[in-house]
């Protein structure tokens, strides 16, 4: 009769976990549907809760099987700073201007400075052409380093009224096991009088975070291909976005009348 009892409350305290598990995935799994997300790397300001990340993946999702048990995947996040605007135009264009674009200069000591500074340069150039900011805007092949005299008197040559260049003044590339970060200072130049009419700073980061065990699943944090690559395009993505309002005000604000980024567009520094 005891032996009977004790399996009886084994079998039922078996079937309370593998209820509760049950319960738990169909959490999870509703969670994940819901988000609805499908990027690599989801573009953020603020860091999420160690339960929302269990609980809705960041574009991830959810499978099961027999010998590994409930298994969660999360993509990672790119977390940005806020742009921070240290020149600023004090008035919009009339029409998209033609700008040449030059590689950055990398301010940190690097066995490969030139491979960084054309790359990520690259990166900023295809965001600013996907954004349509400008006109025309022409790659320069010079090779590093950066120099604003020689660059500004080359754009003019080419006919280009302005030009754009910088700085990556700080720079990780963490791959697929570490954190990437970078910080970036982008430059705007009238080549006509050589006058700096914009300078634009952001830093950001898309951490490595380790897998979790826990008692009834495991979270995987899975990082993108390249995760400089995808880092670096969200900040061209941004900084393009934000001097669309200096070049093309209207268009702007009719494609999104409540961006207040206009408000933004005041001198800062002359």
């Amino acid at each position: 009769m005891k032996k009977f009892l004790v399996l009886q409350s084994t079998l039922s305290f078996s079937k309370t976990l593998r209820g509760l598990a049950f319960v738990i995935s169909l959490t999870l799994l509703s969670a994940c549907a819901i988000s609805g997300e499908k990027e690599v790397a989801g573009i953020t300001n603020r860091p999420r809760s160690a339960a929302k990340e269990i609980l809705a993946p960041s574009g991830g999702h959810i499978d099961f099987d027999i010998a590994q048990g409930l298994r969660v995947y999360n993509n990672a996040s790119v977390y940005l700073s806020a742009l921070q605007v240290n020149v600023a135009a004090n008035q919009a264009l009339e029409t998209k201007p033609k700008a040449l674009f030059v590689p950055f200069g990398l301010v940190q000591s690097s066995n490969d400075s030139g491979g960084i500074s054309y790359g990520v340069s690259r990166l900023l150039w295809q965001q600013f052409l996907a954004e349509q900011t400008f006109s025309t805007l022409e790659f320069s092949e010079v090779p590093p380093p950066y120099r604003v005299e020689h660059a500004i008197q080359g754009a003019k040559a080419l006919g280009a009224r302005f030009l754009v260049g910088g700085y990556i003044t700080h720079f990780i590339d963490g791959a697929t096991v570490g954190d990437s970060k970078i910080a970036i200072q982008l430059e705007v130049y009238d080549t006509e009088t050589g006058m700096l009419l914009w300078a634009i700073s952001q830093s950001g980061i898309l951490p490595y975070k380790t897998d979790k065990n826990n008692i009834l699943f495991t979270v995987h944090n899975r990082m993108p291909i390249d995760a400089m690559s995808t880092l670096v395009s969200a900040m061209g993505a941004n900084m393009a976005q934000y001097l669309h309002y200096w070049t093309d005000p209207e268009g702007m604000n009719a494609q999104d009348p409540f961006n207040k980024a206009m408000e933004d567009l005041a001198p800062r520094a002359f």
